[in-house]
This record gives C-alpha cells, structure tokens and sequence, in this order.
C-alpha cells in the first residue's frame, strides 16, 4: 500500500527538495543550458558589498553577482567558476543562479538601469 505525504495548501513539492538540512539543492543556468544542478554545501560569490556565503537555510534572498563563484560540494570538493555577470536566487532552501543576465558595466546609480547582455553569435565558417 502506498501513501502520499499530506501537503498543506500552499505547500509545493519539489523532487529536488534536499531533507539534509546542512545542504541545498542549486541550479546554475545560462541562456543556453543548465551549467550545474545538484545539491551543495555552500556558495560563495561577490557582489558589490564583497564576497559572501550562502550556507543551507540561508534567509530568502537576491543580489547581483559578479567576478567567481564558487560551488562548496557535498563530497568535500569545490568548483570555481568565473562570473562576468549574473543574478542568484534563494528562496526556501534552494538557488537558482542565472549568469551572463545583465551587463554589470552598464548599470548607473541614477537609473539603476543596465543593458541586456546581448547573446554572442559563432562565427559562421
């Protein structure tokens, strides 16, 4: 016989909700594909502030990032990856990181406006 957890109503259910509460589940997306999805330890990146951590049932949050990110494993290891641009996401225990969003060099204090990154073509042969 199976059964189904209850679920209250405003519950979602996620298959990729991580019950280790020292980890998170994170997804890294460019415009093309998902560059890296599983769950971790912690991230660590920059934003304007400096560098920062975020660690499993981190307060909702969202900022800018720019210059590396850094994916803390769950096996121990780490994987840098270098960020010209991009936004992260966590909301209940789960990020989402988008990169290559906005093009950081274009936003002013007075609008507080950037331009699109615009997608980069291949050269046709």
């Amino acid at each position: 016989m199976s059964t189904t957890p209850p679920t209250t109503p405003n519950s979602q259910t996620s298959p990729t909700v991580n019950k280790n509460p020292k980890e998170f589940h994170v997804i890294i997306r460019t415009r093309e594909k998902i560059v890296y999805e599983g769950d971790v330890k912690a991230i660590t990146s920059h934003n304007d502030k400096g560098p920062f951590d975020v660690l499993a049932q981190h307060a909702n949050f969202i900022s800018l990032i720019k210059d590396s990110l850094t994916i803390h494993k769950t096996d121990g290891t780490k994987q840098d990856m270098k960020v010209d641009s991009g936004i992260i996401k966590v909301e209940n225990n789960q990020m989402e990181i988008y990169l290559g969003i906005i093009n950081l060099s274009t936003l002013t204090p007075e609008t507080g406006i950037a331009q699109p990154v615009q997608p980069q073509t291949k050269p046709k042969n």
